[in-house]
């Protein structure tokens, strides 16, 4: 729970601070550091990468519909490449999560998985 706080008020503060521009920057950083955990072999950057995605779900950065669509890609990555019982667990309730909080559209992509 700690670590999750954490991470929501740091990029609180981002968006505060930041300037759009800024900001966009260094969710790209974000994003690019969350697909380069997803696709390492390691079990423990895999779960990092989804407890990010996870947070970030809920946290009102940047366009809705484009963050829909690209964590969507990434669960699709995920369901495709990974076999370890603890990531599919993992991202299915990410994908729940993901399911519930993005409405209509978000359903139609969760359905394709």
């Amino acid at each position: 729970e700690g670590a999750s706080l954490a991470f929501k008020k740091h990029l609180e503060e981002e968006a505060r601070d930041l300037s759009g521009e800024a900001f966009s920057r260094f969710m790209d950083q974000l994003y690019d550091k969350i697909s380069s955990h997803l696709e390492s072999s390691d079990v423990a950057e895999n779960l990092g990468a989804l407890r990010a995605i996870d947070e970030l779900i809920d946290v009102a950065v940047g366009e809705n519909g484009s963050k829909v669509s690209r964590f969507s890609s990434y669960m699709r990555t995920v369901f495709e490449a990974k076999r370890d019982p603890d990531i599919l667990v993992h991202a299915s309730r990410v994908l729940g999560h993901l399911a519930r909080a993005g409405g209509a559209m978000t359903a139609d992509e969760v359905e394709r998985q």
